[in-house]
């Protein structure tokens, strides 16, 4: 009798194992997916805010030059400020009152507007490979004070 005991023993370990291993396994498939779910938000997310800049640089860009034609005596190698801006930019239906709001919401700011002729300068790097070809010449008007 004591072996048939030992042997309902073992059986039980081996089956409470069993069950232990099944939750491991859909615990790592639980959590692979969600790696892969959120590789994908925070590549989304960048792309985002990518576009949200390209966006907001062709508006300042399209001010620029507003302003240029409103004031011929301006050179265009003048360097611009956001108070130049805002009233062309308000006019083009940009609601913007203070410089922060033209980047709201994607941790950067402006922090030249470069010349009448130039582009400008954002301070931190985003990956603008994925725009699209015909917004490449505002990615060309696009610099990042921190190299990037």
């Amino acid at each position: 009798m004591k072996i048939h005991n030992n042997y309902n023993r073992s059986k039980r370990f081996d089956e409470q194992g069993e069950g232990l291993i099944q939750v491991l396994v859909a615990v790592a498939i639980i959590a692979s997916i969600a790696a892969g779910i959120s590789s994908v938000i925070v590549g989304a997310r960048d792309k985002s805010v990518a576009t949200q800049l390209c966006n907001a640089v062709r508006e300042i860009q399209d001010a620029k030059a507003r302003y240029l034609m409103d004031n011929p005596a301006v050179s265009d190698t003048t360097p611009t400020t956001f108070a130049n801006l805002e009233p062309y930019l308000t006019a083009m239906g940009v609601n913007v009152t203070a410089e922060n709001q033209l980047l709201a919401g994607t941790g950067r700011t402006i922090t030249n507007y470069g010349t009448f002729a130039t582009g400008v300068t954002i301070d931190k790097h985003v990956d603008l490979t994925h725009i699209s070809a015909d917004m490449q010449p505002i990615v060309q008007m696009i610099t990042f004070a921190d190299g990037g």
